[in-house]
């Protein structure tokens, strides 16, 4: 779902004539004809090959862009630097505007999938936007001279509703960097103490490899939206194993809805979450896994003050309060 997405915060910044915010999503080359068809000619001698992620789409949707980077606005916020290199064919306009950047991937897929001379475009921007410390602290090293800010992902909370906390129900919500494998062995463990729990693994699809699983375990996939709010507003836990992550959808849904989260130690997960409304367990550890499962079931007092905690801690993601740094720690002072 994209309720909670980085593009949500285009329409929080649409009004503004001096400010133009970027996103490779939905754009379609043929919405800009002959204009994106010229800049095609142009860059395409110097696509970077081989990079995972860059495929047809990320060929012709970021030509929107260079397309929209000539539109009236002082400051172009490229939101999604890391998924197209893209970024450096933007750097033409730089001469009339100021560039800021978003980075969304963790450090170790973002090296992946960036060439080795990534440093020489990102050394260009005027800004750049870290929603993870650990990320933070690494371009601000990398990048001196480049204006490095770290500001969290923000979340549409008025689209979520506290939940019943249905202690039948939990939700594990994705698949990118999810250690499902994880899961599927904790709940085994989880089903001898308390049968009645069911955990959905909501996901775009159910990886062959997984086979049938035990019945404590569904998979619900590609739900709409309308479906998935449901399961937000009724689950008693979010359980989210992470191979890593800077910010995470699903975590903030999930503080949104009320929801407690189950998850470990990894990437940005303390920067969003505390132990007053998270409970983690040991990487890869199916058993401690289970044991924090089984600790919140067993506690209906421990499940609601964790929920509370997590209503609160997530008032300080809404997209209103995040889009407000952005434009005065960024837009105002580039």
């Amino acid at each position: 779902m994209d309720i909670s997405g980085y593009n949500q915060l285009i329409p929080h910044v649409a009004s503004s004539k001096k400010y133009y915010v970027i996103s490779i999503e939905g754009c379609k080359l043929n919405r800009y004809s002959n204009e994106a068809g010229r800049y095609i000619r142009r860059i395409m001698p110097i696509l970077p090959r081989g990079i995972p992620f860059l495929t047809s789409r990320h060929y012709t949707n970021p030509l929107a862009e260079l397309y929209a980077s000539s539109l009236p606005g002082d400051i172009i916020h490229h939101i999604n630097a890391d998924d197209s290199f893209f970024l450096h064919g933007m750097l033409r306009f730089k001469k009339k505007k100021r560039l800021v950047a978003t980075i969304h991937q963790p450090l170790k897929i973002f090296k992946e999938i960036m060439p080795s001379t990534w440093r020489r475009y990102f050394r260009r921007l005027d800004a750049l936007i870290t929603i993870a410390s650990r990320e933070y602290k690494y371009f601000k090293k990398a990048l001196p001279g480049v204006k490095v800010v770290h500001i969290p992902h923000g979340n549409n909370n008025q689209h979520f509703k506290g939940s019943s906390l249905n202690e039948k129900v939990g939700i594990c919500i994705g698949g990118w960097q999810r250690d499902h494998e994880t899961i599927l062995k904790a709940m085994k463990i989880v089903k001898h103490h308390h049968p009645e729990f069911i955990l959905y693994i909501i996901n775009r699809r159910k990886p062959a490899e997984y086979g049938k699983t035990d019945s404590n375990v569904q998979f619900r996939i590609n739900i709409p939206d309308s479906q998935l709010l449901d399961f937000y507003r009724e689950a008693a836990m979010c359980v989210l194993p992470l191979k890593d992550c800077t910010a995470n959808n699903a975590i903030l849904e999930a503080l949104a809805s009320g929801i407690p989260v189950i998850t470990n130690y990894v990437g940005g997960v303390r920067d969003y979450t505390d132990i007053k409304c998270a409970s983690y367990f040991k990487p890869r550890d199916h058993d401690d896994l289970a044991a924090k499962i089984i600790s919140v079931l067993d506690s209906k007092k421990k499940l609601k003050k964790m929920s509370q905690a997590a209503l609160k801690r997530s008032r300080q993601y809404d997209w209103d309060l995040i889009t407000e740094k952005i434009k005065t720690e960024v837009y105002v002072q580039t």
